[in-house]
């Protein structure tokens, strides 16, 4: 009769529920319980196997039996998540499969494992062994691959290193051997590869090229100081219409990097220059690439139907507004697109109305790369959002470090009203035409909205731009009641609170009880009323909110740094006996905060009177989960 642990685990869809809420740690101790559970979690056990730094389970090559299990169970791999230390040691296990006897292969497979692929000829060879290599049969059933090439801080003490480590060229024929074997392949994630020259680009492509099923492709390509320049947008255009109609979601990051540097390079691979063939490599013609690079070069001519999202990451100097609309033409349903920094558009216009022309879905817009001198591209992105109909984007992430204009439109807020009841995030840094008026446009209209970061990329520069003025800010109700992250600069007359006319007192220094002008009266209402409307946002975990202090007769520019100033009587509880004016109980609600930045220094000559252990008492009470606060809690 079966015990009851064996019928109740039993159930089919009891395994398949517990697999989904146990990690690896878990399954493992599972498994240890009985010879039963075992078996039954043994296929979940495997599934996923890693050998990153977050992976809380022993490496699985640190030992042969580990490896002997991992040998044994090989056909169980969906999911390979892998650095460059392991690719050599696996594949050299791999190698040493095939050299065993028939018979032996059998005993280590299931006979029903499907053939795997022969080792090709212009894989590296096998390293001399400096340890124990374990045969293990090469994984064919991987649906989805991760391999990270950059180099271990531990490779030293590796009980498993091997030579070819050393060697980013054998390494990038190894990882392809893998694509290679792997048709089911859905996602590949390849972060820092290499690339020398022609040959690695032709390689890469190839493999990729053979995945029919492929669904999200991410390659992050390191490329060889300016000997490759010439290839980088070649690579860039060649993995994209590598891709098969069934890719979903393409992300490339290019960059360069001077590998001449490399300490954890071989000498041969730093010596040679790009294109001469190592001593251990052959010609294309010597090892078949020729013939499979002829068949991976004819180019997919269809449009990438499936295709929603898009990345596109480098250097400015690495691609052209030529570059990028020949490959948004074959992408007529993507929703999601992160334009790369362009060195120059000549016609902002044109180039936006092309880029909705081809891609009519846009609804989630970023501006992604390495550099900044191109600032034209956010130009580009905010006129998509005029030309895209109404109510259909949601996200849009314009940054950037320069400042910049957009041309053509007298009011940047009509662009955010075109979408104002789907836009969920607005990021925008540095244009100078996003005013008070329009930054209120977007409070007041955009109720869907969770994020919203308007501001300088840097610190002020002196000039009233990119800021709310405290009356907009006031004039009407928000709407954005679902904001979780905020980053807003208002500009707030310096008189009277932030400097005081010549003769006058600062309030928090006046005698008992004290008095108010006609004019701090008015502006602390409207400071009460701005504290109160920020503080009703109950769902805010991000707040950087900074005061821009202005002299509105011109003659003394704006606060140069926000951080070490704070909004008047914003941090303290003020104190009814004294009449002195406080605001901090308004933001209670925000019992989620966990993020505080901006003007809120505790060590102004006001916040030094008017904040002490009370209020930080109080914060501790009503923000339990406040995490960061710069320039506040420091204090304490």
């Amino acid at each position: 009769m079966e015990s009851a642990t064996i019928r109740f685990f039993g159930m089919p869809e009891l395994v398949d529920h517990l697999i989904l809420n146990l990690d690896r740690s878990d399954i493992s101790r599972l498994m240890q319980t009985s010879q039963h559970l075992n078996a039954l979690y043994t296929p979940a056990y495997y599934h996923h196997v890693s050998t990153s730094f977050e992976d809380p389970q022993p490496n699985v090559f640190s030992s042969v039996e580990s490896t002997q299990a991992l040998a044994k169970n090989v056909d169980r791999v969906r999911y390979l998540h892998i650095r460059r230390l392991d690719i050599v040691y696996y594949i050299n296990c791999a190698i040493t499969f095939y050299d065993l006897p028939s018979a032996q292969q059998i005993t280590i497979i299931a006979p029903e494992r499907q053939p795997a692929l022969l080792p090709p000829p212009w894989l590296a060879p096998p390293d001399i062994q400096t340890c124990s290599v374990v045969p293990i049969p090469p994984m064919t059933f991987l649906t989805k691959l991760e391999v990270d090439f950059a180099e271990q801080d531990e490779i030293e003490n590796c009980s498993h290193y091997m030579p070819s480590n050393r060697d980013p060229k054998a390494v990038l024929t190894q990882v392809c051997w893998i694509i290679q074997s792997n048709p089911r392949l859905q996602d590949i994630r390849l972060d820092n590869v290499y690339i020398k020259d022609g040959r690695d680009i032709r390689l890469l492509v190839t493999s990729i090229s053979g995945v029919r099923a492929l669904k999200r492709l991410a390659l992050e390509i390191v490329y060889w100081d300016a000997s490759t320049d010439s290839m980088v947008s070649r690579v860039r255009s060649d993995l994209f219409f590598a891709c098969p109609p069934t890719v979903q979601s393409v992300s490339l990051i290019s960059h360069q990097e001077d590998l001449n540097d490399r300490d954890d390079f071989s000498e041969e691979y730093i010596q040679l220059a790009p294109g001469t063939l190592q001593s251990w490599e052959k010609c294309d013609e010597g090892c078949g690439l020729t013939a499979t690079i002829r068949t991976a070069m004819n180019r997919r001519q269809e449009p990438l139907l499936d295709l929603k999202e898009l990345s596109l990451v480098c250097s400015e100097d690495d691609i052209t507004d030529h570059d990028l609309l020949s490959i948004l033409q074959h992408c007529p349903n993507m929703t999601t697109l992160g334009i790369p920094t362009l060195p120059a558009v000549y016609n902002i216009h044109n180039m936006a109305l092309k880029i909705t022309q081809y891609c009519p879905k846009l609804s989630d817009l970023n501006n992604t790369g390495f550099g900044g001198r191109g600032p034209q591209v956010r130009e580009v992105m905010l006129w998509i959002l005029r030309l895209l109909p109404e109510q259909q984007v949601t996200r849009i992430q314009c940054t950037g470090p320069l400042v910049w204009d957009l041309q053509g439109l007298s009011s940047a807020g009509s662009i955010f009203r075109r979408h104002s009841s789907t836009l969920r995030k607005i990021f925008v840094t540095g244009c100078r035409t996003l005013d008070s008026k329009a930054i209120q446009a977007i409070v007041v209209g955009c109720g869907a909205l969770e994020q919203l970061k308007v501001a300088w990329a840097m610190e002020s520069n002196g000039q009233r731009q990119l800021c709310m003025d405290l009356d907009d800010a006031v004039k009407f109700p928000w709407v954005c009641t679902k904001l979780q992250e905020l980053t807003l600069a208002i500009a707030i007359p310096h008189h009277p609170f932030h400097r005081v006319a010549e003769g006058v007192v600062p309030y928090y220094k006046r005698p008992l009880l004290i008095a108010f002008s006609v004019e701090e009266e008015q502006q602390l209402k409207a400071l009460e009323t701005l504290y109160r409307q920020i503080g009703s946002l109950s769902g805010l975990r991000w707040l950087d909110l900074r005061a821009e202090f202005y002299d509105p007769e011109g003659h003394r520019s704006m606060t140069r740094d926000y951080r070490v100033t704070s909004f008047p009587a914003m941090l303290s509880l003020g104190c009814v006996n004294t009449g002195r004016p406080g605001f901090l109980h308004l933001f209670g609600g925000l019992t989620r905060l966990s993020i505080l930045e901006g003007s809120i220094s505790a060590d102004t000559e006001e916040t030094r009177v008017t904040v002490g252990t009370h209020e930080f008492e109080w914060m501790k009470q009503h923000w339990p989960e406040l995490l960061c606060s710069r320039g506040l809690l420091d204090r304490e």
